[in-house]
This record gives structure tokens, C-alpha cells and sequence, in this order.
């Protein structure tokens, strides 16, 4: 069985989060971005990972299927060594860590069959 292991430290994009450990079910794909619909209220969403890089910039963002005790199969999404950065579907504003319409975490868990599109 492979392991997916996510820990971050405290940073200015989103709070410290101790490890955590996923059960891998398919290979962890980069793309420069993915949007995905996250059914409810989240909507179409852009994300991007986001590095210490720069004091703090955008970089790829990783996707992969993981299986998750709480959860079951769900689709998971990471990024940097600072977590990554969410913003609404569509969003003309540049990605910024002073951009009212977005926020930052250490990763999105989603349901298995929410619709992505990757960036490229």
C-alpha cells in the first residue's frame, strides 16, 4: 500500500497542520492549476498550490484518488510547502495572499466523482 504524507508548517498562507497520512489509489498527477466543481454550496473553485518561493507564490498543484478513514475514496488535492490557495471559479484577480476573494489551507478533500479540469 502507498502512503501519502501532508504536514505544514505555520505560514502566512494557512495555519500549521500535523502529518497526516492518506492511503494512495492512483499516481499523483502536477498541473499548474485545476478548477473543480465541489458539490454544494463550494461551486466551481480554482486552485493552486502554493510555496514559500518569493515570500510566499504560486506553484503546481498535485491530484490524486487516496482512500481516507473518515471519508472513504475521495479525491485529494495539494500543493506546495504552504498548503494551497483557493479562489471562486473564474476570478479575474490575480493570486495573491491579500486577495479578498480567496483563502488558503493545507488541502482539499473532495468526493471521488467531483468534476475537475487541470490547467496546463
Amino acid at each position: 500500500m502507498a502512503e501519502l504524507w501532508i504536514a505544514i508548517d505555520e505560514n502566512a498562507n494557512c495555519g500549521y497542520f500535523p502529518l497526516k497520512t492518506f492511503e494512495l489509489l492512483s499516481t499523483p498527477h502536477k498541473f499548474p492549476w485545476v478548477k473543480i466543481d465541489i458539490p454544494g454550496p463550494g461551486g466551481l473553485v480554482e486552485v493552486v498550490g502554493w510555496c514559500s518561493a518569493n515570500n510566499g507564490s504560486p506553484c503546481n498543484v498535485s491530484v490524486a484518488l487516496v482512500r481516507e478513514p473518515k471519508h472513504g475514496r475521495s479525491l485529494f488535492i495539494y500543493g506546495g510547502d504552504q498548503g494551497i490557495r483557493i479562489s471562486p471559479g473564474g476570478s479575474e484577480e490575480p493570486w495573491s495572499l491579500t486577495a479578498a476573494s480567496q483563502h488558503g489551507a493545507p488541502y482539499l478533500l473532495v468526493d471521488s466523482n467531483a468534476a475537475y479540469q487541470p490547467g496546463s
